[in-house]
């Protein structure tokens, strides 16, 4: 019995123990989820605290602004050194969190450390842009001077002004005390206008991880096209002609926004009755302008003009003169033998007026309405000129083009009837000096008396017909010769004997019986010989 009771009080103290463990272990779960659940409540109210800091900053300071967004410039990291570039006044830029400055009293001031973003006004994203300038005064009107801050590592600098670097943003190089600041810009990016002073109150501490954020707005730069159209030949101002404003390339500001692509119309614009237009304002970058309608009697230009806008003042903006040409119809008319211009002649228009050619042949048809066909008939010639052709018809389309072109130069002719009168001596052929040559109608009537000196004489405007031309009243010297109606002029060549030609013909007949006497005495002296020459042989 003995043996008994010591193993049941074994038994006893086993389960005993495992109890023990097991509560133990559930003490230490409870505990554990506790500190888990203490943990979790304090990083719940962290949260919260940094949310009501950031609203609190929006709410008090219009101009400064939370916006934790891809757009948003991330910070810096904040290793155990602080790294700087450059140095001297103004042109270090900070570009991680400075260290601490000495503390006051052994007591550490209340005061905000600054982060500053230059965005685009009208986006709000930052323009990455290294170099662009300011100042900061305390005060927001300025009055208690400027605030110089400086760095301590690795010695003590002073700083007067402060840049932007590449991302378009800087801190200030410490911290500075609660009050009311003006930012002011000194410099900005070539493709932007200059940003106005930018108060902010700092009314609580802020640290580096969390600093005071405050964004400066900088507007874009913009500016005009101007144009000035003025006619072509009269110098004089015309108005109504339409323009369109195209993009030559993508325009994208510093903030990498997208303003025009390439080819995009961008604007329009009309010139006033000064002949003047001007586009809206645009964004800095290459364009080009068209003409998309042209003035009443004018002509539409189609060829584009390449423009760069530029950051400058409305005033030194420059104004392109732009030459305004009237639809014209040129009629240019010549002679269809020698090429000589025609004047005087007189040329109907079907719905205006007429028109006459003036000392160089030329006559313009001017005040012609768009997309409409016209009619130009030849209403007289002047002296007895001639024309096979007698009305021209052309077309004036929408764009008051004459096919393709603002001025159409028609090259008309016309003709008058010509006889040249030629006297030439018959055997050597040269025209003869001082020879009275009369022509002669088919009635036997004389129409022309020419004195013959040396060239060619040319009877212009004889009606057509068959003409008798003599020379000297001699029958013998008298040829008959056709006048058509045509710009080929009809030739007479009279061919007469003179005192050269007997001359010539003595000289030749002397010389021909020289050599038949030559020849005669040659052959006779031949035959001697040879009756020589047998009568030798004989003997």
């Amino acid at each position: 019995m003995k043996k008994f009771r010591q193993h049941n009080h074994g038994e006893e103290e086993y389960w005993k123990s495992f109890t023990d463990i097991m509560a133990a272990l559930l003490l230490m779960i409870v505990l554990i989820m506790a500190l888990l659940f203490i943990f979790l409540m304090q990083m719940q109210n962290n949260d919260n605290n940094g949310n009501t800091n950031r609203a609190s900053i929006d709410s008090k300071v219009p101009t400064i602004h939370y916006r934790p967004d891809p757009t948003m410039p991330t910070l810096p990291t904040f290793p155990t050194e602080r790294r700087q570039e450059g140095g001297g006044e103004g042109e270090t830029r900070v570009t991680e969190p400075p260290t601490e400055p000495p503390t006051e009293g052994g007591e550490d001031i209340a005061k905000a450390a600054v982060y500053v973003t230059v965005v685009d006004e009208e986006t709000g994203n930052a323009i990455k842009k290294s170099g662009i300038t300011f100042e900061l005064y305390t005060d927001i009107d300025r009055r208690g001077g400027l605030k110089k801050l400086n760095t301590y590592y690795p010695e003590k600098i002073e700083y007067s002004k402060y840049e932007t670097t590449d991302s378009g943003t800087f801190f200030l190089p410490e911290k500075i005390p609660m009050g009311t600041y003006s930012l002011h810009n000194l410099t900005v990016p070539e493709s932007y206008g200059a940003g106005e002073n930018v108060n902010f109150e700092i009314d609580e501490p802020y640290d580096w991880p969390e600093p005071f954020y405050l964004e400066v707005p900088l507007a874009p730069a913009k500016n005009i096209i101007r144009v000035l159209m003025k006619d072509s030949e009269t110098n004089e101002p015309v108005k109504g002609y339409k323009y369109e404003v195209l993009a030559n390339e993508d325009i994208i500001t510093l903030d990498g926004t997208l303003r025009y692509t390439k080819d995009q119309i961008v604007d329009e614009f009309t010139c006033n009755d000064k002949g003047y237009g001007e586009s809206k304002k645009l964004y800095l970058g290459n364009y080009r302008i068209r003409q998309k309608s042209a003035a009443e009697y004018y002509a539409l230009n189609t060829a584009p003009v390449e423009v760069k806008v530029e950051n400058k003042e409305d005033s030194d903006t420059p104004v392109l003169d732009v030459p305004a040409e009237k639809t014209t119809y040129e009629i240019v008319l010549t002679d269809e033998y020698s090429g000589d211009t025609i004047s005087d002649a007189v040329f109907a228009v079907k719905g205006g007026s007429d028109v006459t050619t003036d000392a160089d042949g030329s006559a313009a048809v001017t005040d012609l309405t768009k997309d409409t066909a016209y009619e130009v008939t030849l209403k007289s010639l002047p002296g007895k000129y001639q024309s096979d052709e007698q009305t021209y018809k052309f077309r004036v389309d929408e764009n008051g083009l004459i096919d393709g072109e603002s001025r159409h130069s028609e090259e008309l002719t016309a003709f008058v009837t010509r006889l040249t009168v030629s006297v030439k001596d018959k055997l050597l052929q040269n025209d003869l000096n001082g020879e009275n040559v009369t022509v002669y109608d088919e009635s036997g009537t004389s129409v022309a008396n020419l004195d013959i000196s040396g060239t060619p004489e040319t009877i212009v405007g004889l009606d057509s017909g068959d003409y008798t031309v003599e020379s000297g009243g001699k029958k013998s010297s008298r040829i008959t010769v056709r006048v058509d109606d045509k710009a080929e002029p009809a030739k007479a060549y009279i061919y007469i004997w003179t005192y050269v030609d007997f001359a010539i013909i003595f000289v030749a007949l002397l010389l021909t019986a020289a050599v038949a006497t030559a020849v005669v005495f040659i052959v006779k002296k031949k035959k001697v010989k040879k009756a020589d020459a047998k009568r030798e042989a004989k003997d």
